[in-house]
């Protein structure tokens, strides 16, 4: 009886203990919080201003120390606090312009009760431009404020008055008062820029009247440039938008826009007192930095200006071909097109009937067949489908869509502005779609025919007269050219408030086609018409002078197109270039029926509508027809900007064959072209493609031998010689932006990896030295561990830095999976590769179920540095990692499990595009791997070995090295692959967008 009570004495205070005890339940991640929304999938980085809270949010309640990294670097250990504010830690970030363009990882420790959990968040941190706040304080009193709202420092800060339009000399920031002041019209004009140049600008304006006392006169407007982007990467043709706003009651704000090169004063697009938000900027030159401006003014005058720098790219995302397929049906395909080595199909759209003409906005097409406007839905460019038709009463001619509304050529004589308002969901029910809101039947008029000095009457009844043939947008405008109509301006700055003031014949005569580039330095409109061509400068106004080209073609002109500031022509057979002062024949192609063209990067794409595709190349200043040459046996080799390096043999000095280097032109993929070899026995290349003339490298024996090649002309040079024969070994090298040389060697004791600095005479710079064998790491087990075996070495290049900096080295080490070293050699970290499964039993211990070491070949980046793949040798195939390393392959929930990608089938050399990896399997062909779905989507078998990989810039075509020779497939159908070149069919307009 004693004992029991004993017993439950005892029970009684044990659970007072437990009471007393803090309990906080294994920490588990719900969220993060940022400036109103929360966020539970972190694909996509998050955009994140220094100055305001990001908050962690658990799923359950206890006491949690908190620490916070932002990409290794601590900021806080073991707080209390659940959320961090990054403008207090500014001391320990490292700070540069280049910090916010780049993607950071912020890593969240929670611990509770010796348990812990971690989440890392991919951010993109934006500067903040400081804060100018000026105000009336009183009657006699203005306050003036600047701050910085992250805490960086104000390097340059000048706050200005002005009277009467007039400065009047500086004021200081903080309160100042106009006792004093005299009677007039008054304005503050402050700015500031912080320490990484970004720039803010205010204004204040005011009155002083006879009392004295201050009378805001007008709130000045606010604008912000929305696209593009600060430092943005955009297409060569791009639309700018922007938005004003104005405090004032009644004001109606109105544009100034200006675009010019980066760091030149004059200006290619000067645009005044336009009320469009949108301005279409065509035909930029690729690869070029510009400066756009845009000033609002409001109806007293008052102004606020934004600007914006952007870089065009190399490339276009897609381009939108008009043909038909052999059965006379109508049909666009999609072309994607992100850099034009080459083209290939994507996906097309077919129609019953013949498709005239079409435009592309964001994800859908407007095409006209007869009476019908056909809306497609191209989201999924693979398969575009056929969302909406919309009757006419009239056959329609040409589209082109501005904003949200069509301006379309109907019938014989009419241009009409229709309503898309619902593109993304046409619906007949849907009473604005398709919606009328502005018709303009063209005039009568009377046209000159130079050649009799006769005049001609338009005839409406006579279908070849009156047609709309041709429209182009430019800025607020679009320009219309009509058969004996002339050429049309129609202002589209007021849409959709159209009248018929805003239309007018510009340019009196007989006008087939139209386009618009930049000629001379400057925007300007060039038109084909009958037998000729000629240019007028942009904006037309009634003193412009319309300059003819003196020369008459044999057949009438079909196309024009400004390119590189000259003007290109087709006719029906033949196509043609004007400098300015000669027109020049670029070939004559018989038979053919030539109907549009495109350029990019020193191609020209000439579409026919009797043969398909003919693809010139830009050689000594002029386009010529490309020509075939053959390397018939390929081992390794890497592409850039349009050419092929390569290690194999191939036919040199009249059909004599040799091993050496190879560099090959793929400009026109169909007929790849042997430009320059040098004969020797070389085992590894590798390039640095960020110079104007690429390095390529070559290892032979114990040598590495860089050479130039230049882009010019297309042939190689030696750079520097690297004497490695003091290694017992030298695996593999690579060679960084700056010519800097890391080798993967064995110096007799230790494996190594070296950095050699570029110069005649490459100097040692730092080494690091591998370990022999690394631990396996597995859930669990102990002492397993593999011995290294170097193979590969790659670099990892920051793309968004100016100087392409290197952010890591990644070594590939066979059965011990591979390594990331620091870019100076400093640190290294393990990326393990092998396949196991551990299962747990009844019992409660652990079993390795299977274990595969695996044979890491080689392991790469993708282009941000979010997945690292590896080539794992003769069993496991493929990984995807994340940077860090973690496997993001399969797995079970409690993450026992590494797998592979796939099996049976060797991956000796990997190499990766957008969301696509490619794999050499060997004497298995290759395989095509989806990233995001984890799965092969193409496996492609043949007999031969494969070696080598890589994919054009643009997506659209895979290089293959085997010892058949270099064998270039077309992508377009990414689970079926085809050897090149289909694109034969009849092809009459092109659109890139």
């Amino acid at each position: 009886m004693r004992d029991s009570k004993l017993l439950k004495i005892l029970l009684f205070l044990f659970v007072l203990l437990l009471a007393s005890c803090t309990y906080s339940p294994k920490p588990e991640f719900a969220s993060i919080s940022y400036d109103g929304r929360t966020y539970t999938e972190f694909t996509t980085p998050i955009e994140v201003v220094r100055s305001k809270q990001i908050t962690v949010n658990m799923k359950t309640q206890g006491t949690y120390a908190y620490s916070y990294k932002l990409d290794g670097i601590s900021l806080e250990s073991a707080t209390t606090t659940n959320f961090i504010t990054l403008k207090n830690y500014n001391a320990k970030l490292n700070l540069t312009k280049e910090f916010f363009i780049n993607q950071h990882v912020l890593t969240m420790t929670v611990a509770a009760s010796g348990r812990s959990a971690t989440l890392e968040v991919p951010i993109k941190i934006q500067n903040q431009k400081p804060v100018i706040e000026i105000k009336k304080k009183s009657d006699t009193e203005i306050s003036i404020s600047i701050v910085e709202p992250d805490g960086d420092q104000i390097k340059f800060k000048n706050v200005k008055l002005y009277k009467d339009g007039k400065e009047v000399g500086n004021v200081a920031e903080g309160i100042i008062s106009v006792t004093g002041f005299t009677q007039g019209v008054y304005r503050i004009v402050a700015q500031a820029t912080d320490e990484f140049d970004e720039v803010s600008q205010t204004e204040y304006s005011f009155e002083i009247q006879g009392s004295g006392g201050i009378q805001e006169e007008n709130t000045p407007p606010k604008i912000t440039i929305l696209q593009p982007f600060m430092n943005e990467i955009t297409p060569s043709s791009l639309i700018l938008r922007f938005q004003g706003k104005d405090e004032n009651a009644g004001d109606v704000l109105t544009y100034d826009v200006a675009v010019a090169e980066y760091g030149s004063s004059e200006e290619i697009l000067k645009l005044q007192n336009t009320k469009s938000t949108e301005i279409i900027v065509p035909n930029l030159k690729n690869s070029t930095t510009y400066v756009a401006t845009v000033t609002a003014y409001d109806t007293a005058r008052a102004s606020a200006t934004d600007w914006v720098i952007f870089t065009t790219n190399l490339r276009e995302r897609y381009l939108y071909s008009l043909g038909r397929d052999f059965s006379g049906k109508g049909m666009i395909a999609i072309l994607k097109a992100t850099t034009l080595d080459s083209l290939n199909t994507v996906g097309s759209f077919v129609y019953d009937s013949e498709i005239t003409d079409f435009d592309v906005v964001e994800d859908y097409i407007y095409a006209i067949s007869g009476k019908k406007l056909i809306v497609v839905n191209a989201r999924d460019k693979s398969e575009p489908v056929n969302s909406n038709e919309i009757s006419f009463d009239s056959n329609l001619s040409v589209i082109r869509v501005y904003k949200n509304y069509a301006v379309v050529g109907v019938g014989y004589d009419k241009i009409e502005v229709l309503n898309l308002t619902v593109p993304s969901s046409p619906t007949y029910d849907s009473y604005k779609f398709g919606e009328k809101i502005f018709s303009y039947k063209l005039p009568i008029l009377k046209t000159q025919i130079e050649s009799t000095n006769s005049l001609k009457m338009k005839n409406s009844i006579d279908i070849t007269q009156g047609r709309i043939n041709d429209i182009v947008l430019f800025a607020d405008k679009a320009y219309i050219a009509a058969d004996l109509g002339g050429i049309f301006e129609l202002d589209l700055s007021s849409i959709p408030n159209l009248t018929i003031r805003d239309i007018k014949n510009v340019i009196p005569g007989d006008y087939s086609t139209l386009d618009i580039g930049i000629f001379d330095g400057k925007y300007t409109l060039a038109y084909g018409s009958g037998y000729t061509v000629g240019i007028v400068n942009i904006p037309i106004l009634s003193s412009s002078v319309v300059t003819p080209v003196n020369f008459d073609f044999d057949t009438p002109v079909r196309k024009v197109k400004i390119h590189d500031e000259k003007m290109y022509i087709l006719t029906m057979d033949k196509f043609y270039v004007w400098d300015g002062s000669t027109v020049r024949l670029i070939k004559y192609m018989p038979s053919s029926n030539l109907r549009d063209f495109y350029f990019s990067q020193g191609y020209c794409f000439v579409f026919d509508e009797s043969k398909g595709l003919w693809t010139f190349r830009l050689e000594g200043g002029s386009y010529k027809l490309h020509e075939p040459n053959k390397v018939y046996r390929s081992v390794i080799h890497q592409y850039h900007n349009k050419f092929i390096f390569l290690i194999g043999d191939g036919f040199v000095h009249d059909g004599i064959d040799s091993e050496g280097l190879y560099v090959v032109d793929v400009r026109e993929p169909k007929n790849p072209v042997v430009r320059d070899k040098i004969i020797g026995n070389f085992s590894k290349l590798k390039i640095n493609p960020y110079v104007s003339n690429p390095t390529v490298g070559v290892l032979s024996n114990k040598t590495i031998t860089l050479y130039s090649f230049s882009m010019s002309t297309l042939n190689f040079s030696t750079l520097t010689s690297l004497d490695l024969s003091s290694y017992a070994k030298v695996y593999d090298f690579v060679v960084d932006a700056n010519n800097n040389v890391y080798v993967l060697a064995n110096n007799g004791t230790n494996n190594i990896v070296a950095r050699y600095m570029h110069g005649i005479s490459p100097s040692l710079d730092k080494t690091i030295t591998l370990p022999n064998t690394i631990d396996q790491d597995i859930p669990y087990f102990s002492g397993i561990t593999e011995f290294v075996e170097p193979y590969s070495i790659e670099l990892v290049i920051d793309t968004l830095s100016k100087s392409k900096d290197v952010i890591s080295v990644l070594v590939a080490l066979g059965s011990a999976g591979s390594m990331r070293l620091s870019a100076d050699l400093s640190e290294q970290k393990t990326i393990l590769t092998r396949y196991y499964l551990v299962t747990e039993s009844q019992s409660g211990g652990y079993t390795l179920k299977k274990y595969n070491p695996g044979n890491d070949l080689k392991i790469i980046s993708d282009k941000y540095f979010d997945r690292l793949f590896v080539a794992d040798g003769e069993y496991n195939g493929v990984w995807i990692l994340d940077k860090n390393g973690v496997n993001l392959i399969g797995g079970s929930e409690d993450n026992l499990t590494s797998t592979p990608l796939f099996e049976s089938a060797p991956a000796r050399d990997i190499t990766w595009y957008a969301d696509k990896i490619f794999v050499a399997c060997g004497s298995y062909g290759y395989k095509i791997i989806d990233v995001f779905s984890k799965s092969v989507i193409a496996d492609v078998r043949f007999s031969g070995m494969t070696y080598a990989f890589s994919v054009s810039s643009d997506g659209k075509y895979l290089y293959a090295s085997t010892d058949n020779g270099l064998i270039i497939y077309d992508i377009s159908v990414i689970s079926n692959p085809q050897p090149l070149f289909t694109l034969n069919m009849p092809m009459m307009k092109v659109l890139g967008r």
